[in-house]
């Protein structure tokens, strides 16, 4: 299947699920007594929520525009919301709301080799949920606090995770109005999600030049591999290595800022990523020391990755 013929599928399933869910929520009197199939909740409430998301989410000009807005509109329904961007190995953290978190949401790091919730959504694409008996167990549940449901919304377009939302429902009133909440809220999450797929679908050409930059910045980091090789059977002392890398960074990394200001987009942090990449890929390489050195990242060549408490 084409890049074409994919995106018109997701658009169509997008809009599909999009007035299934308001026929759904339409068709239930406000107040109606819950059943296994529909639970009671406020239908208009409901349905003026998923349309305010999908204006805003419609408003959004970039990718993460569109991401910082799903976890701002997702908020509505859910007490704590926080997004994760894909890095290679790990999710890292770059935006919530409703944690009273320890340290910055920048500094939570989950690798996505562990088994938890998070990395699941992310190997499988599709939402992955705890339910309240599954988040009694400590191991299991991604941070603390004393949530009865989870989820993990993965955000794909094109094959590429671009990050996953993470919501639980922690500090909400317990009983049944709570469950009743969170089964609507996680059908909307799941509206919203394919919303913002299709959008993001329409910024192909973000997309596309965000993969260009991506290729560019493995290129300019070979290339100073390269250098950096050939300084070294040419004898130059270790001194002299590390200044050379230091200074072939430091123009890599300008002419890099330059594409990026022409290009635009998301993509600022691109070198960095793939430097970490690489840095992580030969970790015991004398190279990599030096690189995280240059970079004022010597904690990337120790192996060491921060992770932060929420509560």
């Amino acid at each position: 299947m084409g890049p074409r013929r994919t995106r018109v599928k997701v658009l169509e399933r997008a809009q599909d699920d999009h007035e299934r869910l308001v026929k759904e929520l339409k068709a239930r009197p406000s107040g109606a007594p819950a059943s296994s199939a529909a639970p009671a909740v406020n239908t208009t409430a409901a349905i003026d929520d998923l349309l305010s998301a999908f204006q805003a989410l419609g408003s959004a000009t970039t990718i993460a525009d569109v991401l910082a807005t799903f976890v701002e509109q997702l908020a509505a329904q859910f007490p704590r919301v926080a997004l994760f961007r894909v890095k290679k190995s790990h999710l890292q953290g770059e935006h919530q709301i409703g944690f009273d978190l320890k340290t910055d949401i920048a500094k939570v790091v989950m690798p996505l080799g562990m088994d938890s919730l998070l990395s699941r959504a992310a190997s499988t694409g599709q939402i992955q949920r705890l339910g309240a008996a599954e988040l009694k167990d400590a191991s299991r549940a991604p941070f603390s606090g004393s949530p009865n449901c989870a989820l993990a919304i993965p955000i794909v377009v094109l094959g590429d995770t671009l990050g996953i939302i993470y919501a639980d429902d922690a500090g909400a009133t317990k009983g049944k109005k709570a469950e009743d909440a969170d089964l609507t809220g996680e059908r909307i999450a799941e509206a919203m999600q394919h919303h913002a797929i299709a959008l993001l679908l329409r910024m192909s050409n973000e997309l596309k030049v965000r993969a260009e930059l991506q290729t560019y910045a493995r290129s300019l980091l070979n290339e100073l591999q390269q250098m950096y090789v050939g300084d070294g059977q040419a004898g130059k002392d270790s001194e002299d290595l590390k200044s050379r890398l230091k200074g072939n960074l430091e123009y890599a990394r300008s002419i890099f800022d330059s594409r990026v200001a022409l290009e635009g987009g998301d993509t600022a942090a691109l070198l960095d990523d793939e430097l970490a990449a690489l840095v992580e890929a030969e970790q015991a390489t004398p190279f990599a020391r030096d690189l995280a050195a240059a970079a004022g990242r010597p904690e990337l060549a120790q192996g060491k990755q921060n992770a932060a408490e929420a509560s």
